[in-house]
């Protein structure tokens, strides 16, 4: 995630930010491979991992259990190769498997490609953050807000 971080400000957090603690990363992934309502798939090349995608409950209160949250990340490299449409196909299996009912992302208002790669999964637009997003030399970015539904 840090490599990512380094290519692109379309993550929310900045390389600084980003954890690189070994015993916290296996900490957070121990939690995603005991968890019945969280998913990490990640891609190798050589055993480097060059993206992955996550689906997330967004909390375990029983009025939003049917809804998650879904991020993806991909290597700068492997943009525009199709591995972020193979992500994406997995994870929707996955959270359809985990009985989710929708499913939700936000991204900065300028990521067209990424936009793009959701408009063509079914995902649609239900809301826009105006400056949601504050870079260090002050620009901001609005967030946009989308959602497919499942069932």
């Amino acid at each position: 995630m840090k490599t990512i971080a380094e290519e692109t400000y379309f993550l929310s957090r900045y390389p600084e930010e980003v954890i690189t603690d070994l015993d916290k990363e296996k900490e957070i992934l121990q939690e995603v491979l005991s968890s019945h309502r969280d998913v990490m798939i990640s891609a190798f090349i050589n055993g480097e991992i060059i993206g992955n995608v996550g689906v997330r409950a967004l909390n375990s209160n029983l009025k939003i259990k049917h809804r998650s949250g879904l991020g993806i990340a991909i290597i700068k490299r492997y943009w525009n190769k199709g591995l972020g449409n193979i992500l994406m196909e997995e994870a929707l299996k996955e959270a359809e498997k985990m009985g989710y009912e929708q499913i939700e992302l936000a991204l900065f208002s300028n990521n067209e490609k990424a936009k793009h790669i959701y408009e063509k999964h079914g995902f649609e637009v239900w809301g826009i953050m105006k400056r949601a997003f504050k870079l260090k030399d002050g620009t901001y970015y609005h967030e946009i807000n989308m959602r497919k539904f499942l069932k």
